[in-house]
């Protein structure tokens, strides 16, 4: 599986917010003369006026104030007559507690041909119902011209070790995303719907009108032939079959999965992995979104990371300090030969080359290997550690070395009577 790497910021996130926009109020007898809307709302609740919360008293009320100003008996403009079959429309839907809720979770188109008029007006699916959870509303529904709509990103947090970014791992991810529903395949019908006998699964259909004015029931002018959204079906070029019982006419159902993802050496704290395609389903035939999984690299024990290099603290006994020689050391890489020289210090610092942290060359120049450097420690036995055998060697040592010690004085001692009295017979 491919997987892409961007670096992201590890300190906080600028948010920015953006102030919520107006709801349309669609009552249209104040700035027409006519009683007619100067902005055409998108959703039922805006035809009425309404919040989407409204109570059915609340939804009752604001289709009898509506009614008062646009129906016939009070008003005779037939812009006036077409915006009260409408409200009336609307009012049959939200007024009845099934309609209301399938209108909610799946949306108008489907309540069937029945009111396809009233979802063309409302802006061939500019609608934010049918989109439960807040997701995608808004955006029209899926027509024959549509391309569907891409499904969300999927964001998570993974921790891994810094021995495990070093060179790199392979871990499982378990996470909960949208996925296209098994019974109905996304198309939120409990059937396959079959194609529109109106428009032939087209969406559209051929409508004639003239350009003029109506003269004594006889229209003068030019005849026009062009194509308009079909009634029946909507536009979808299909008819609306009763919604899935598997995911309420969704066509997508929250499902888990586990993901085994590929997590390239190197990385560091605070970037991010985007793994593409497995992020939400999308909607109506849209692309699914993509995993983006942000990493959070956490420290071994002993291991410390500069740059490409690693650094560690090594102790060693007082034997191979003095006389050298070579320790098995851990690296991330598993374990490694380290050669100590003779006479060792405590705070040197060893270095295995290539031992470190795995980088590319930029352009496609292969990879490079940082250093792990050790620095040394040494450990002195404790009292209780030495036998009776090794105390006797170390008092030998010590009397060996003090006399050794005193030999080398007394020869310095020579020398410099020598050289003083070689100074004054000159």
């Amino acid at each position: 599986m491919q997987v892409g790497i961007c670096s992201l910021p590890v300190h906080k996130s600028r948010v920015f917010i953006f102030p919520k926009p107006s709801r349309i109020v669609i009552l249209r007898s104040s700035s027409r003369a006519d009683g007619g809307h100067t902005r055409r709302p998108h959703t039922l609740y805006g035809l009425l006026g309404i919040k989407r919360s409204a109570t059915p008293a609340e939804v009752r009320a604001a289709y009898r104030n509506a009614a008062r100003q646009l129906h016939p008996d009070t008003n005779a403009s037939p812009a006036a007559q077409e915006d009260f079959q409408r409200i009336k429309a609307a009012y049959e839907i939200l007024g009845d507690s099934r309609l209301r809720n399938l209108y909610d979770n799946v949306g108008l188109k489907a309540l069937g041909p029945k009111f396809a008029t009233l979802w063309s007006y409302l802006g061939n699916g500019l609608d934010d119902a049918g989109a439960p959870g807040g997701e995608q509303r808004g955006v029209r529904a899926c027509g024959p011209s549509g391309g569907g709509f891409r499904g969300r990103d999927v964001h998570l947090v993974l921790g891994i070790m810094l021995s495990e970014a070093a060179q790199g791992t392979d871990k499982v991810l378990s996470y909960a995303a949208m996925a296209t529903c098994e019974d109905c395949q996304g198309s939120g019908c409990s059937s396959a719907p079959p194609a529109c006998s109106v428009c032939g699964g087209s969406g559209q259909i051929l409508k004639s009108q003239y350009l003029g004015a109506a003269d004594s029931g006889q229209f003068a002018g030019t005849k026009v032939l062009g194509l308009d959204t079909c009634p029946a079906c909507a536009g979808s070029g299909r008819v609306e079959q009763p919604p899935c019982t598997s995911c309420s006419g969704r066509g997508r159902r929250l499902s888990s999965r586990d993901l085994a993802v590929s997590i390239p050496a190197g990385v560091e704290r605070g970037q991010v992995l985007r793994v593409g395609g497995e992020g939400g389903a999308g909607r109506c035939g849209g692309a699914a979104g993509d995993l983006l999984v942000r990493l959070e690299v956490y420290p071994d024990p002993n291991l410390e990371r500069r740059g490409y290099d690693l650094h560690s603290s090594l102790a060693l006994d007082v034997f191979v300090a003095v006389l050298g020689g070579a320790v098995e050391v851990e690296t991330v890489r598993g374990t490694r030969v380290l050669q100590v020289p003779p006479g060792s210090q405590p705070g040197d610092v060893l270095c295995l080359t290539g031992a470190g942290i795995v980088r590319a060359v930029p352009g496609g120049g292969g990879i490079l290997r940082g250093d792990h450097y050790f620095t040394l420690a040494v450990r002195l036995p404790s009292a209780h550690e030495l036998c009776g055998a090794s105390q006797k060697l170390l008092q030998e040592l010590a009397v060996l070395d003090s006399t050794l010690r005193l030999k080398r004085r007394s020869g310095l001692k020579d020398e410099c009577r020598a050289a003083a009295a070689g100074s004054s017979g000159g």
